[in-house]
């Protein structure tokens, strides 16, 4: 086992000895010069070695230091490429995200070329899960993950809450069936989620909760076309097939690309939100840095200054 002395001790000799001057070796290593004498200090009572000498106001290093200068520099330049090894390494390595197979397909895939445009240097693989991946031992960089945000050793940053609207192809009230009021719904197919988009307390959002909110009695809720996937859901309510409740976030482009609307203004906002999450450990990597910027940005235009809201229906 190697019994060293302290690491900080050791590059304030160093430094020291390269510049004989106190003062140039506490501006190279940005600290005070009482400190770098004081680590000096340090190392003279580990070793029991005097290292300078004072002559005519000058510092002159000792014989035992001058045997050992060369050494210690090359040992500090050798551990200075190890960790330049290791960061080019990590560096090379692509941005490894997790998140769900839905929000990946329908938020997250239309904006990735933006962040690559921005950052040509960063590969990025994708791993889409609806499993709850063990970010700090697994092989992942970061995350976007719906929970609550309170993740123990794990950083983690609010996107935007999550709504479940009410959207259909417009196309669908051509069919000369009025869409006025919650009741007319009962004309129109519905189509279903049997998939949970939530592991919380919170009761799954579905048509009986959706009526039962906009005062509708009666409503058969077990007639249409039901999906184990929401991606699906989504992608039926496009295609005309039906009036669906669907993740706001899921359906925010085809909204805005008018592929959907929204016939009633009435969202059920869960309990759970949108969140990136990566471990304490890689935060401050740059690859991640800069993700984490570039997918904050992204979110602005749903989160708006938003916090968590408590669920408007329980």
């Amino acid at each position: 086992m190697r019994q060293l002395p302290p690491l900080k001790s050791l590059r304030a000799f160093e430094a020291t000895a390269r510049h004989l001057s106190f003062s140039k070796a506490a501006d190279e290593l940005n600290v005070t010069a009482g400190a770098i004498s004081q680590q000096v200090k340090v190392l003279e009572e580990y070793l029991g070695i005097k290292l300078f000498s004072r002559k005519n106001r000058k510092i002159m290093l000792t014989q035992e230091a001058l045997v050992g200068l060369p050494h210690l520099t090359n040992g500090l330049d050798k551990l200075a490429e190890g960790i330049g090894a290791i960061r080019d390494f990590q560096k090379d390595k692509p941005l490894t995200i997790t998140l769900p197979p839905t929000f990946a397909a329908r938020w997250f895939m239309p904006r990735l070329a933006g962040f690559q445009k921005l950052h040509p240097e960063i590969d990025v693989r994708i791993d889409a899960t609806y499993k709850v991946v063990d970010i700090i031992n697994d092989d992942i960089d970061a995350g976007i993950r719906f929970g609550t945000g309170d993740y123990p050793d794990i950083d983690s940053d609010f996107l935007f809450p999550q709504e479940i609207i009410l959207v259909c192809n417009p196309a669908l009230l051509e069919q000369g069936k009025k869409l006025e009021k919650p009741e007319d719904l009962k004309n129109y197919p519905l189509l279903h989620c049997d998939f949970n988009l939530t592991t919380s307390s919170q009761a799954e959002p579905d048509w009986d909760m959706w009526f039962r909110m906009n005062g509708v009695d009666n409503a058969d809720t077990s007639r249409g076309i039901h999906f184990t996937q929401h991606d699906l859901l989504v992608q039926a309510a496009i295609e005309g097939q039906g009036v669906a409740l669907v993740a706001s976030v899921s359906a925010n482009k085809a909204l805005k690309e008018g592929l959907l609307i929204q016939p009633f203004e009435s969202p059920i906002l869960l309990d759970h939100s949108y969140y990136f999450i990566c471990s304490k450990a890689k935060s401050k990597l740059p690859r991640i840095q800069a993700f984490r910027r570039w997918l904050l940005d992204e979110a602005d235009e749903l989160r708006e200054g938003l916090k968590p809201h408590p669920p408007s229906f329980t």
